[in-house]
Order: C-alpha cells, then structure tokens, then sequence
C-alpha cells in the first residue's frame, strides 16, 4: 500500500491527482458494462442528481475514461 503526503500549499492539486488516479484504477470499462466502484454508488448524490449524471461527471474526471465511454456511443 502506498502512502501519499499532501503538502499545505499543493493539497488541490494533489487531491485532485489522487481523484484521477483512483477512477482510472476503479471504473472499468468493456464493450457491453460500465462497473463503477461500490463507493461511487454508496455517495451517488454527492457526486450528481442521478446515475446518468454520474457517468458524466466520471467522464469528466478522465480522459481515458471519457474515450472509452464516448466510443460505446
């Protein structure tokens, strides 16, 4: 397990790495599901107003994702 020290002056921009880094490890993608991590679903209204909602603001946070999300379409 890995360790992350955020420093006062960077936080935001570390937080917002670390974000990244966990979606692209946790969001999953085939030709025919999207699996989300089980915390997303838990806080969904933290995140967005409903699911389709969800999907966008998971695009948002990467580009891979966001790739892969727009070719199923």
């Amino acid at each position: 397990m890995k360790v992350r020290v955020y420093t006062a002056s960077e936080v935001e921009s570390e937080l917002e790495v670390a974000k990244r880094e966990y979606l692209q490890a946790a969001v999953g993608i085939s030709s025919e599901k999207l699996a989300i991590p089980k915390l997303l679903d838990w806080y969904l209204l933290d995140f967005a107003k409903d699911f389709e909602s969800l999907l966008d603001w998971i695009c948002l946070q990467s580009v891979v994702v966001t790739v892969l999300y727009s070719a199923r379409e």
